[in-house]
């Protein structure tokens, strides 16, 4: 049996797939188990992945019909035979001890899920992302459960859970958390589906521990996605947030998740005002656009979202807006809106 797998869903990433694989066969750690699974790629990536396994029998190769991340990655999933297993996105590449060292590390404590640090490429500039300052090794069930609420809160009220954790990348999983079948990543989420994974796999691990090193490269590829118009976006938003009560009822039934749930609900409503209520490409008249922040604000699970969060869960500038978003106010919110796209283009320059 291999010591690790490591599962790359590959897509469209013909410039950067060679980078990602070499650093992958040239692991200082040679028993791996390598997973490249071709999500139907339009480009030459499922003929570099060929090449490969010609040259390393490590390698096995998937080629599928394009399906999305989440069927990819569970494919991947499905052909794991070892004791941990990893997930390298294909654009990015990993240190060369990468594997080497989280393995010793999570072998040698019994972790269920180890967690590291990473890079972020930012073109020529690269910055340290950090989860916390030192080391630790937990079973401790409260500790564990503060880190699901992590997972989906995008402003976590202590100072001991700084940075999130919902990427699959730069964590070891150990394989028998796949012997829980909600450990899978769900192939109807349009978006969150990282999130939601990680929910289910620290919900069922008993000791997860922490190396305050980075080993994996993040490539961070500005997108216009990010602002690009979606009419569906509120549909989209409204399953990850269904999905989460559906965890939450099975898992974490508490008021303290519940307020992590919400906040992340009000962080997901904000989203859609560069991607849907006021983008530039929505063709709806001003008012309409107004109109239908009003009847989002009181549609489920938005409104009891706002009625009942505490603020404490929320960045400064969403307890700012909070009150005028809980009396409906959208004029209020557009203008916030503008406040607030006009502050984040000014800081970038």
């Amino acid at each position: 049996m291999p010591k690790v797998s490591l599962i790359v869903p590959i897509y469209k990433v013909e410039a950067y797939l060679a980078k990602c694989l070499d650093s992958i066969v040239n692991q200082t750690l040679k028993d791996l188990q390598i997973i490249l699974v071709d999500d139907g790629s339009p480009d030459n990536c499922g003929v570099i992945c060929d090449e490969y396994a010609i040259r390393d029998n490590r390698i096995t190769v998937v080629h599928k019909q394009n399906q999305g991340l989440s069927a990819a990655r569970n494919d991947g999933i499905s052909l794991v035979n070892s004791e941990y297993f990893a997930f390298v996105d294909s654009d990015d590449w990993c240190e060369p001890d990468m594997c080497e060292k989280m393995y010793a590390c999570a072998k040698e404590n019994d972790l269920d899920i180890l967690m590291v640090d990473h890079f972020c490429e930012l073109g020529n500039r690269t910055v340290v992302q950090k989860f916390l300052p030192e080391s630790f090794v937990t079973e401790d069930k409260k500790r564990l459960d503060r880190m699901t609420e992590v997972v989906i809160c995008n402003h976590f009220p202590d100072e001991n859970y700084p940075c999130s954790t919902s990427f699959p990348w730069a964590r070891l999983y150990h394989s028998r958390l796949l012997a829980y079948d909600d450990v899978r990543f769900i192939p109807t989420l349009r978006a969150h589906e990282d999130s939601l994974f990680n929910l289910y796999a620290y919900a069922h691990a008993k000791k997860v521990g922490y190396m305050p090193i980075p080993f994996y490269h993040y490539r961070y590829v500005a997108s216009s996605i990010v602002h690009k118009y979606n009419p569906d976006r509120v549909a989209i938003d409204t399953d990850i947030a269904n999905q989460l009560y559906t965890f939450q009822q099975k898992y974490r039934p508490d008021p303290s998740f519940n307020q992590s749930r919400m906040s992340n609900i009000i962080w997901l409503f904000f989203r859609c005002n560069d991607r849907y209520f006021f983008n530039k490409n929505n063709p709806q008249t001003f008012q309409q656009k107004l109109g239908t922040v009003k009847q989002v604000l009181n549609d489920e699970p938005y409104h009891s979202a706002f009625q009942h969060i505490n603020p404490v869960y929320l960045t400064t500038k969403l307890r700012c807006v909070l009150p005028f978003a809980r009396k409906n106010h959208p004029l209020i919110l557009w203008m916030f809106y503008l406040v607030n796209r006009w502050i984040t283009r000014h800081k970038r320059g």
